[in-house]
């Protein structure tokens, strides 16, 4: 699955840039760091306030980790989630 979160103007990214990467150790311990770097992907965009994140199986848990923290950290009214399509090639990136 993928998922598209925009956040707020005043949402700092670097600050979400180090909790993608929280939630990418923190699934990691749970599922292991190989699985997770098999199925598990993100990509951010400063400019944009976006993080886009794909993850399939067990590796969702980064998915629902990512969204626990940020809604803890920066306010669940702070970010929107959108599900996107599944992309056929890298020229229909999501971000």
């Amino acid at each position: 699955m993928i998922y598209r979160f925009k956040f707020s103007e005043a949402t700092d990214m670097k600050e979400v840039e180090g909790t993608v990467g929280l939630a990418f150790i923190a699934a990691g311990c749970l599922i292991g760091e190989a699985r997770l770097r098999l199925d598990a992907a993100n990509a951010i965009s400063h400019e944009k306030k976006m993080v886009v994140m794909r993850a399939s199986g067990d590796c969702e848990c980064v998915l629902m980790l990512f969204v626990g923290m940020c809604s803890h950290e920066y306010g669940a009214e702070s970010f929107t989630v959108e599900r996107v399509k599944e992309i056929d090639s890298p020229a229909q990136e999501p971000l």
